[in-house]
């Protein structure tokens, strides 16, 4: 596991290109609020941050509790310990709602996409690794 331009852990390759996620940003009510969120987030200056999908999140939280980065840990983003449950981009037209992901269970559930309930929200963005 690495640190990737954005200053977020690479959580996935894909031959040339990787996926890194952001420290935690905060807590907000709607999934419309993640979204500004994560496209506001400058993370290493770069501009290209966005709400996560539901594999994208489910990949990233399984990976942080498997250790895959060893001693690795920042008490800033309590990585290893997370217990949060985040909002994803993922919605479900036939309801209106949004998918939240919690961190430490992994499991996935439905919400309003807008409501009394606070959720978290981490940011990601792809990069491209050339070949040298």
């Amino acid at each position: 596991g690495n640190i990737g331009p954005g200053g977020g852990f690479v959580f996935h390759d894909c031959g040339n290109r990787r996926w890194e996620i952001s420290k935690f940003l905060g807590y907000v009510s709607s999934c419309e609020e993640a979204i500004e969120m994560c496209e506001q987030y400058r993370g290493g200056g770069y501009s290209d941050w966005y709400l996560p999908i539901k594999g994208e999140l489910k990949r990233a939280s399984i990976i942080f509790h498997k250790g895959a980065w060893g001693d690795i840990y920042n008490s800033e983003t309590d990585m290893f310990c997370d217990e949060n449950t985040y909002w994803t981009s993922w919605w479900y037209p036939e309801s209106s709602c949004t998918s939240v992901i919690n961190f430490s269970s992994f499991e996935d559930e439905a919400v309003g996409s807008w409501g009394d309930d606070y959720y978290a929200v981490r940011a990601v963005r792809t990069f491209t690794v050339l070949d040298r």
